[in-house]
């Protein structure tokens, strides 16, 4: 009787939360485009109840927002979507949520010291400064409650969806391309530490005596909290204004990672500014890769297709042809690499290969792209951006990336 009137509590609770939430967000845009608030108290209040609504709510937001995910014209819609990058900065937590994360700090027994200072805080787990057996140390501890918070941000997210793509058609058209189970799926699973630490001692291999990247070193792992070697380095755009004459070498450096990872076929795909760092040793650049939670193992044919987009000699042109191509291709993991040529021949007959048709295609034929499979598409093209960013911006720059790449492998 008990267990049955939490449930209908449970239920109760999340109707409440839900329409307190939908109302509280058509209120504050009504606000803004009545220009009865400003835009960055529009913003700030949208981001608080991004942050309060969870990591699926998050974890959804952030990989709408990568440009090369989600194509729109709508302004206003735009910057919204843009919010939720910005978290990968950070996510506030409540004096409530920290208090409780001290407090299980205080009953490891192995750490002799720790602040109450937060490296960072994501929308899975903090990471504080501890020492370790007498070493420098962080740890990376899950929130409290996280479970509760995926369940009610899964509800919060599908539900806010339906509602808000009565007034926005290329939400709706969006969003059956989401796999909402293995977004859910895989956040329960970075929840677990123990599972992010086998992630870390592969990639640790990977790069074994490496003489560019650092993984960090794991020194303990439980189910919710993880301890790191501690890795000091600066933010990308903070390396390249503190040392603006190593810019080649900081971007070079990345590249070359996820070349070393392709060639393993494991990769890293939650690459963002928040997860690596850089640091100068003696006159080179070394890059420090962050946060394992969510990794990837492609098969040879994703491998041969990927070799292609990461290619910086060919043109652009060519270079979005294949990565639509690699977008779609991933969208049946089983296929031969033959028969999906076959399938983009026979396309290409009637259609131009482009990203609007190809979305189309998918929509007209109730395919969805998973979950993992879109943010590896996410994260390398936000490092082949920066690198176009440098051939853009810089002479010379794809000959100094060639003549790295050959001193380096």
């Amino acid at each position: 009787m008990v267990s049955n009137n939490n449930s209908v509590f449970s239920i109760f609770q999340s109707y409440i939360l839900l329409t307190t939430s939908t109302i509280y967000i058509v209120l504050s845009l009504l606000s803004y485009k009545l220009k009865l608030i400003k835009e960055d108290s529009f913003f700030k209040k949208l981001r608080g109840v991004m942050e309060w609504s969870g990591p699926v709510y998050i974890k959804y937001g952030q990989m709408m927002a990568s440009r090369a995910n989600f194509q729109n014209k709508n302004t206003v819609f735009k910057k919204i979507l843009l919010q939720f990058s910005y978290l990968e900065d950070g996510v506030r937590l409540s004096n409530r949520v920290q208090n409780k994360e001290l407090d299980q700090l205080n009953n490891i027994q192995e750490i002799n010291n720790f602040t109450d200072n937060i490296l960072g805080s994501g929308s899975i787990a903090s990471v504080y400064s501890i020492e370790y057996k007498n070493k420098p140390a962080v740890v990376k501890l899950v929130h409290p409650e996280i479970l509760s918070k995926i369940k009610l941000g899964t509800v919060l997210l599908k539900s806010q969806l339906k509602f808000f793509s009565l007034f926005n058609k290329q939400l709706k058209k969006t969003s059956k391309f989401i796999d909402f189970k293995g977004m859910k799926n895989s956040v329960v699973k970075q929840c677990c530490m123990k599972n992010e630490t086998k992630s870390i001692i592969r990639m640790r291999n990977i790069f074994e005596n490496d003489n560019v990247v650092k993984i960090p070193k794991v020194y303990k792992a439980e189910h919710n909290y993880l301890i790191l070697s501690k890795e000091n380095g600066f933010k990308f755009y903070d390396f390249i204004e503190k040392y603006d004459d190593y810019d080649y070498e900081a971007v070079a450096s990345l590249y070359y990672s996820i070349v070393k990872m392709l060639e393993a076929r494991f990769f890293h795909i939650d690459l963002h500014l928040g997860n690596f760092l850089f640091k100068l040793v003696n006159d080179e650049v070394k890059l420090i890769l962050l946060d394992f939670g969510i990794v990837k193992e492609i098969n040879r044919d994703q491998a041969k297709v990927l070799h292609k987009i990461i290619n910086f000699k060919i043109n652009k042109e060519l270079r979005e042809e294949e990565s639509i191509k690699f977008f779609w291709m991933i969208s049946n993991d089983k296929i031969e690499l033959e028969e999906f040529n076959r399938n983009v021949k026979e396309y290409k007959k009637t259609s131009k290969l482009n990203f609007q048709n190809v979305l189309d295609f998918f929509n007209n034929n109730n395919i969805v792209i998973s979950y993992e499979n879109t943010l590896l598409v996410n994260s390398i093209s936000f490092v082949l951006e920066l690198v176009d960013s440098s051939f853009d911006n810089t002479d010379g720059f794809k000959s100094y990336l060639a003549g790295y790449l050959i001193e380096k492998f």
